[in-house]
């Protein structure tokens, strides 16, 4: 489904995907490693809804942890209105979580 909305010419980055993620990788070190995420390319437009689904196991998660900034890729980069955060410090990761992300946990510990 896509629903555009009005940009505004105001809004930061105009004219970049809001959420993009370039040759996205993420892979667990040890005596095995193990590849969580491989060479995931996308782009999300203001205004759209992305749906990730696959089966238990594919990564859907570790995904959406380094789309949100809460694990950080081996690999690639994520990008957030054509800003690359691979540079961000814990304290700016933090600041971007707090003012631009959302994320609503499967499994929340509450």
């Amino acid at each position: 489904m896509n629903f555009p909305l009005t940009p505004n010419s105001s809004t930061e980055g105009a004219g970049h995907a809001v959420l993009a993620a370039e040759r996205l990788g993420r892979i667990l070190p040890g005596e095995i490693a193990v590849t969580l995420v491989r060479d995931i390319d996308l782009e999300v437009q203001r205004g759209e809804f992305l749906a990730i689904m696959g089966p238990s196991g594919s990564g859907k998660s570790s995904l959406l942890y380094l789309l949100g900034l809460l694990d950080t890729p081996t690999s690639g980069r994520v990008l957030l209105d054509g800003q690359d955060t691979s540079g961000y410090g814990e304290d700016q990761l933090a600041d971007t979580r707090l003012r631009r992300l959302g994320f609503v946990f499967q499994f929340h510990f509450l």
